[in-house]
């Protein structure tokens, strides 16, 4: 009995480790299909990873290549001159470079700040991609005092900059008393350049008017040019609506003296002096006109004396 049961144990035995056995196989099988497929898997990845990589480059390089072809526009303030001034008229150079890739045109500057006012700009007309100009913007300082600093704002197109500047102000205690009385003069000089630049101007158009009727009369104006003269009349106007009373009186006292100048060259000029054979030229269709009529009124002439004798002939028949 002992033997059968030592024998049935042994063969479940058996039969146990042979289970195990074929269970550790089929595991170890089934274990290097899954780590086969974890790698193909994961060669996969990469590769796709790669191909997904270079599609973005190349996406990429192409959005890059289309963006340089898109038109920029901008620009950048690159100097403002001066930055110290008086309390007055001023004059600000504000330089502009054109950073994009278009052309710009008429960029102004609006300038504001506490105690400046502006009264006239001077654009910039056309500013190629690359270049640079200047923005002219005149306006006055009141504010100033002893001296400071005013904070300007400065607005081109849709950009805004900003520009600290120097006010050197009058001597202290008396700034403003001195203020109001340089004010007073200057009120007072520019209503005497107002009446000056109405008496240049009135000497200017009777200029003119006299210059056209000796020009039509024949007379010798051939080295008679008012144009300086023009040119300093117009000086001064400008000068005078900037307030600018001491640019004024130069330009006046220029004007007076080119006006003196050529007004005796005026009164001294000449009729000329004219030759036959000029009238002659001059009038040539005139005499021709006249020749062709007498040789008409001739011809004439001799067809009705002619027509006369014959009826004289006729009639003796």
């Amino acid at each position: 009995m002992i033997d059968v049961e030592a024998r049935h144990l042994l063969i479940l035995l058996s039969a146990i480790l042979v289970s195990c056995a074929v269970f550790a196989e089929e595991s170890n099988e089934s274990f290097d299909e899954t780590v086969n497929l974890t790698n193909i898997t994961t060669e996969s990845l990469l590769g796709q990873f790669e191909e997904n990589v270079t599609v973005d480059q190349t996406i990429a390089g192409n959005e890059t290549h289309t963006l340089t072809n898109v038109p920029v526009t901008d620009f950048i303030l690159t100097s403002f001159v001066p930055n110290e001034f008086k309390t007055g008229d001023v004059q600000f150079n504000i330089q502009v470079q054109n950073t994009g890739t278009v052309e710009l045109a008429d960029l102004g500057a609006f300038v504001t700040g506490k105690g400046f006012l502006t009264y006239e700009v001077v654009p910039i007309d056309v500013l190629k991609p690359g270049e640079k100009s200047y923005i002219l913007v005149m306006g006055n300082i009141v504010e100033g005092g002893t001296g400071g600093t005013i904070k300007l704002t400065i607005k081109i197109n849709s950009k805004v900059f900003y520009q600290n500047i120097t006010v050197i102000g009058l001597s202290s205690g008396n700034n403003l008393q001195e203020l109001d009385e340089a004010e007073q003069k200057k009120a007072a000089a520019l209503s005497i350049l107002k009446l000056q630049l109405d008496d240049i101007k009135k000497k200017y158009d009777a200029f003119e008017n006299e210059l056209e009727e000796k020009t039509e009369n024949n007379y010798d104006v051939s080295g008679i040019d008012a144009e300086d003269f023009k040119n300093y009349v117009k000086d001064a106007q400008s000068s005078f609506l900037h307030n600018d009373v001491e640019q004024t009186n130069v330009s006046i006292n220029l004007a007076n003296s080119e006006y003196a100048d050529l007004k005796k060259r005026l009164d001294e000029a000449e009729v000329i002096k004219r030759s036959i054979l000029n009238i002659l030229k001059d009038n040539a269709v005139l005499i021709s006109t006249l020749a062709g009529a007498v040789i008409a009124l001739f011809s004439l002439f001799e067809v009705l004396k002619s027509h006369r004798v014959f009826v004289s002939v006729w009639s003796a028949a």
